[in-house]
């Protein structure tokens, strides 16, 4: 391993760098310190070195999961197959598994359409992907000339020329073309929502010089693209797959030998949520009445206000006249209510006179029979 340029801050620097067991503990260590937190979030393997084992990786990032330093792993600039291997290692030793991956990824640069996406398919894995505006070279004719005129010109990090080739210029014609049909004048916004539209759990690395890049960039969230206008972006420059995909595809569709061995009702794999864009608002026509009121001379203040006081009064007459009627029904019932329980009471006790009337009489009877202090005897 290499030996970083002196610091007296970094005591450590020999087996610094790399994926291996020392160099994740160093790392992590010193972040926390740094970003003076007591946790990271997401933990990223920035690259494969193909020097450490998966083995080793995967026991060394669950062992910082263990110890509550890391949440959740992720892993970026790895193929296809690693990551895939790392994951089966997870499970199968009720380890931490990979939960994201991080990769190249624009509408000029699809290389990551023939491994990773079947692989984050198949694994679970949500994307996050950089590089999402090809290092500002989606950009309309317009912005180039001012940015040749002005002399501002663009990055040239990843290359010595800042202009765009005639391939990257079609492919912006495309996206130009697309922003007038969605509503939009950002060509930056449709290449995103292109992203996030292609498959699910797409969270792009997006990033600007001025606010006017990142507002840009925020308009993709709001942007609904048609099948048929991802197959227009796709189509202005050709993609080849390679082998094996070219032959037997990525999985999103029935492998085409397959068809003659059978019919086959195939589940369609995850499709990515597409904003539901508000419907146009119809014109602001006023209707004929409306107009007919504009057309007419305005009434006079006074008699508006009469009117309207008019009005009330009438509607009041009309609650108080109702509201007498409810009273007078109520009253009635409850005289008729009334009436009927006290015939019914004054039956109770008529009925229960005459019972305690015989009653006595037979009591009478039989203390007179018995030779009661009331009676004769015998």
């Amino acid at each position: 391993m290499y030996k970083r340029a002196p610091n007296p801050q970094i005591h450590q620097k020999a087996m610094y760098g790399g994926n291996h067991s020392k160099a994740l503990h160093i790392s992590v260590h010193e972040s926390l310190q740094k970003l003076r937190t007591s946790y990271i979030d997401i933990l990223y393997v920035h690259f494969w070195d193909y020097n450490t084992s998966v083995e080793e990786v995967m026991n060394a990032l669950h062992n910082l999961v263990v110890q509550g330093k890391v949440l959740y792993l992720g892993i970026s600039d790895a193929p296809a197959w690693v990551v895939s291997k790392a994951n089966q290692y997870a499970r199968d030793h009720g380890k931490t598994p990979f939960v994201i991956y991080q990769g190249a990824w624009n509408v000029m640069q699809r290389d990551f359409e023939r491994d990773i996406i079947p692989m984050a398919r198949s694994e679970g894995l949500a994307l996050a992907p950089w590089n999402v505006l090809a290092g500002g070279h989606i950009r309309t004719d317009e912005e180039e000339e001012r940015r040749r005129t002005t002399g501002e010109k663009g990055r040239t990090t990843w290359r010595g020329d800042w202009e765009r080739t005639e391939k990257e210029k079609t492919v912006c014609k495309a996206l130009e073309k697309v922003a007038a049909e969605v509503g939009t004048e950002h060509i930056q916004a449709v290449a995103i929502a292109y992203l996030m539209q292609k498959t699910p759990y797409v969270f792009p690395l997006v990033g600007g010089r001025k606010v006017e890049h990142l507002m840009a960039n925020i308009e993709a969230l709001g942007i609904s693209l048609m099948p048929e206008q991802i197959q227009y972006i796709e189509s202005v420059v050709p993609f080849d797959l390679g082998f094996p995909h070219g032959i037997i595809g990525t999985g999103a569709t029935n492998m085409p030998a397959m068809i003659i061995a059978g019919h086959f009702d195939r589940v369609p794999i995850v499709q990515a949520i597409r904003p539901q864009g508000e419907k146009p608002a119809a014109p602001a026509v006023p209707p004929p009445a409306a107009e007919k009121k504009v057309n007419e001379p305005k009434p006079n203040a006074d008699v508006t206000k009469e009117t309207e006081r008019s009005d009330i009064d009438e509607g009041k007459k009309e609650e108080i006249a109702e509201e007498k009627r409810a009273d007078g029904a109520h009253e009635k019932d409850a005289s008729q209510k009334q009436g009927k329980t006290e015939a019914s009471v004054g039956k109770g006790r008529k009925e229960r006179k005459g019972v305690f009337s015989r009653v006595s009489r037979r009591v009478s009877g039989v203390f007179n029979a018995s030779g009661s202090p009331n009676g004769k005897g015998k």
